[in-house]
């Protein structure tokens, strides 16, 4: 390199000392050396404190939340402590890792490619113990934020925050990490702001591991309710971005907003089904509260639910019969996914 880059990684954490220890591990064994390390604590045990204490490098810096704002809230506080000599930032989430020449390559990609904006790795998913479950699909090595979009909503492109290497003045022009109702779609909405103007690449020689564990869903189905809001969140927020570029037209635009609209669809009324099933699962009958105001949230014209979920809600609230554990009712949909199939071949 010309110049040196100085590299920011945020890693937020909360109660999970053991995890934030490998991942510490993972960071201060970069071949590369320039870099600004925070780890910003959202209130756990004085214990996070004194690992870093114990690890004893400078390049670390300790932050730890007065009281409890959220992982978002914790990610929008970190990303304005880094020095300014700081330009390129990642976040690394306390149970994930990134391969010891991680930072080494995307550094080197940038040097190549200057006019980017945000790049992401190669990840690879592992279990508690480290062990490789698999790897994630290989994205092209380089689409238009709108083709990333439609990636997703056609579900054929996963999302993870760790691994996505961007310029840290980009992030401050598109408003830094959005927040929504909760954080369900929120690493999609920053990845496409972030290559609205330069696109999304990929490089495949810069290696983050993802930790499939039962404490890494962040996204509880107990949230049902918040996590549709946020979707709706997702999708205004996106095409308040897209009204203030004019490279689109109008056409562009409306094709984006069937996009968006379908991707909200099927998202959101997986989430409806999960956590009814789950419910129902449980025990509960149909007059428990939570099930209930899922019955009215899907028979209210508010969220764009698919046609099964309104069904379901029909049946439930209105019959009394919840047919989401009726093994003829899902024997039944089993019939209309194939002839809806053949008929779309035939088409």
């Amino acid at each position: 390199m010309k110049n040196t880059v100085w590299v920011g990684i945020l890693i937020p954490t909360y109660k999970r000392k053991d995890y934030l220890e490998r991942s510490l591990h993972s960071v201060l064994k970069q071949s590369y050396r320039e870099l600004e390390i925070i780890v910003i604590d959202n209130g756990s045990a004085g214990d996070t404190g004194q690992l870093i204490t114990r690890l004893n490098d400078p390049r670390i810096r300790y932050i730890q939340n007065e009281h409890d704002i959220g992982l978002i809230g914790s990610i929008r506080k970190g990303m304005q402590l880094f020095s300014d000599r700081v330009t390129w930032c990642t976040i690394l989430p306390d149970d994930d890792l990134l391969d010891r020449e991680f930072i080494n390559s995307m550094v080197g990609y940038v040097d190549h490619h200057p006019d980017i904006d945000v790049i992401h790795g190669h990840r690879r998913m592992i279990d508690a113990a480290g062990g490789v479950l698999g790897e994630a699909s290989l994205p092209p090595e380089k689409e238009t934020a709108v083709e990333y979009l439609v990636a997703r909503s056609q579900f054929i492109r996963q999302t993870f925050l760790v691994g996505v290497f961007f310029s840290r003045s980009t992030y401050t022009q598109v408003g830094g990490y959005p927040q929504f109702t909760s954080g369900m779609a929120s690493d999609d909405a920053l990845i496409f702001g972030l290559s609205l103007k330069q696109g999304l690449y990929f490089n495949k020689n810069a290696i983050a591991s993802v930790r499939m564990h039962p404490e890494a869903e962040s996204h509880s189905s107990s949230d049902a309710r918040r996590h549709i809001r946020s979707f709706m969140d997702f999708q205004n927020h996106i095409m308040r971005m897209l009204a203030t570029n004019d490279t689109f037209t109008r056409s562009d635009l409306e094709t984006i907003r069937r996009v968006l609209k379908k991707y909200a669809r099927i998202s959101i009324s997986g989430l409806w089904l999960r956590r009814v099933h789950a419910l129902l699962s449980n025990g509960l009958a149909s007059p428990d509260k939570e099930l209930s105001d899922l019955y009215k949230l899907a028979k209210a014209n508010e969220y764009p639910f698919s046609l099964r979920v309104r069904v379901e809600a029909f049946f439930a609230s209105t019959l009394h019969w919840n047919p989401e554990l009726n093994p003829r009712y899902h024997r039944l949909l089993d019939v209309l996914r194939l002839l809806l199939k053949g008929w779309g071949r035939r088409s």
